[in-house]
């Protein structure tokens, strides 16, 4: 380390900004090494990436509707063959560039904000649970954060020095960053409208040159890609994804009571139930007196309204949803605006002649409430469901001649675990996923008079496990039990000849009434033993 960079480190901000980046790493890390079970959708991704070749990868849909950069999935195939295909092993792109996008977002934020509210700022981004959770999941989402403010930084540079060298930068940058991540052509757009807004004013003639370069580098790369992709994308996969995301794109019927009906649910879908800040009216007010306020500071606010707006657009014309996990590389944005709303309710209050203490309680008030609240209250690891405690449990108590039934998603876990466990697939009747309950209901009529009947249920639909739990308690005993979070493993006795003459699968439906609708996934306490 250098002299300079040691006084840097001496300063009392810097001191906490390094405190802060390592509570962010660490925080990263350990939802890492908690080694949560994979769920749904990183089965199917993992599948594909450990089964097929590159080249396969490449040209041809991934299957499982499922959709990833080319890019993406080609770096898990190269670490998977380098280092094994464990948790571990197809998590790590996604934690190194969640631990990347801790540096990218503070070399953004320093370009933004002042000091002060630098550390307001990497707090949030520390501590944001859907940034601590999507660091090891096998999905591109931690990918698509660290690549957008990637491309802010570059074009904000290009912005500021005009020369070849970092024209060259961003031409380069935005060209390879797109076959990583699908969004980061949001925020490129976003950054080529602004470019394109000031090329005529504020650019020399070279520089207006360098623009037209840059731009066309751009656009040929997003044409390629989208070739290329749309060859990668299933017809059913594209069926499913638009019928799956419907909700969270803009109503077709553009009336104003509709728009602003969803514009309030998807508000309140992100800033509370996403990012779990309370008060999210509030947050949104913020929102807006941040963004004021950045405006008046630098025009290059738009660099961080911008990608929010065409994420807006596509979703209006139905070509990605807004909604959670899929906006996550939104983000940064939106923390930087927050901070930016603190900020400027700090410095009204300055200019009230509210006494320094005053201001710092408000400055405080804000980081405990958005930095600090949420994670105290869901601290990680996060996860999703929990399979592998209970098909350890199967592997270590089931007996030879046991029948074992395994339920929906539960598939995909006894596929990648069951190995480890001494489980294989054709030992196990298995029944395939979706909102099935009579289905269910039959199969499990299959397995009457069997003495040891092993019931495996991964996440499922709340109607799927109530019905099957009350069926099987109606015509079986329940000899032995193991549930963890989101998945449980049920062993029941079905030979007692009274009981198997008290309810047939259609009768005992039948009579389930308005219970058998309610098709939302399983709350955590049904997946209980008691």
């Amino acid at each position: 380390m250098t002299g300079d960079e040691t006084n840097r480190l001496q300063h009392p901000v810097d001191k906490t900004i390094f405190l802060l980046l390592a509570v962010g790493a660490v925080l990263r890390i350990g939802q890492y090494l908690a080694a949560a079970s994979l769920w749904g959708d990183e089965f199917n991704v993992a599948r594909n990436v450990i089964s097929k070749d590159p080249f396969t990868l490449l040209t041809q849909p991934i299957g499982d509707f499922q959709v990833a950069p080319s890019g993406f999935v080609l770096l898990l195939k190269l670490v998977v063959t380098l280092i094994g295909s464990s948790e571990y092993s197809l998590r790590l792109i996604p934690l190194l560039s969640s631990l990347l996008a801790l540096l990218l977002f503070t070399s953004l934020a320093r370009r933004f904000l002042p000091r002060e509210a630098l550390l307001l700022a990497l707090a949030t981004f520390s501590t944001s649970i859907p940034l601590i959770r999507y660091a090891a999941q096998v999905k591109p989402y931690s990918s698509d954060v660290a690549a957008s403010l990637l491309c802010l930084l570059v074009v904000r540079s290009w912005m500021e020095a005009k020369t070849l060298r970092t024209c060259l930068r961003a031409a380069a940058t935005g060209a390879i960053v797109i076959w990583f991540s699908y969004p980061s052509v949001f925020t490129l757009a976003a950054a080529a409208l602004l470019v394109l807004g000031r090329s005529t004013s504020r650019f020399s003639r070279p520089s207006v040159k360098h623009v037209i370069v840059v731009l066309a580098i751009w656009l040929i790369a997003a044409t390629t890609l989208s070739i290329v992709e749309h060859h990668r994308l299933a017809p059913e996969t594209h069926s499913y994804m638009q019928a799956f995301w419907a909700d969270w794109m803009l109503p077709t019927q553009l009336t104003p009571p509709r728009i602003a009906t969803w514009f309030v649910r998807v508000a309140q879908d992100f800033l509370s139930d996403f990012l779990r800040l309370p008060k999210w009216q509030t947050s949104c007010v913020l929102l807006l007196i941040g963004t004021c306020y950045l405006f008046r500071r630098t025009p290059d606010t738009m660099l961080l309204l911008g990608p929010l707006s065409i994420t807006l657009v596509a979703s209006a014309l139905r070509y990605y949803p807004f909604s959670g996990r899929l906006i996550l590389f939104l983000v940064p944005n939106v923390l930087l605006l927050l901070t930016a709303g603190v900020l400027a309710v700090t410095s009204a209050a300055a200019r009230l002649r509210v006494p320094r203490w005053g201001q710092r309680a408000v400055f405080l008030a804000a980081a405990l409430a958005i930095g600090v609240r949420p994670i105290w209250m869901r601290p990680p690891p996060y996860r999703d469901s929990e399979t592998k405690p209970i098909l350890s449990y199967l592997g270590e108590h089931r007996r030879s001649g046991d029948s074992i039934y395994v339920h929906g998603e539960a598939k995909s876990a006894l596929e990648f675990y069951g190995p480890r466990f001494s489980l294989a697939v054709n030992q196990v009747t298995l029944q395939h996923p979706g909102v099935q309950p009579l289905e269910t209901l039959k199969d499990l009529d299959e397995f009457r008079g069997r003495r040891r009947l092993w019931v495996v249920f991964g996440p499922t639909h709340n109607v799927e496990l109530r019905a099957a739990k009350w069926y099987l308690d109606t015509i079986g005993h329940r000899v032995d039990c193991q549930s963890s979070y989101s998945a449980a493993v049920y062993l029941y006795d079905l030979s007692d000849a009274l009981r198997l003459r008290s309810a047939k699968a259609e009768d005992f439906f039948a009579e389930m009434g308005e219970a058998k609708d309610v098709a939302i996934y399983a709350p955590e306490e049904l997946y209980e033993c008691h």
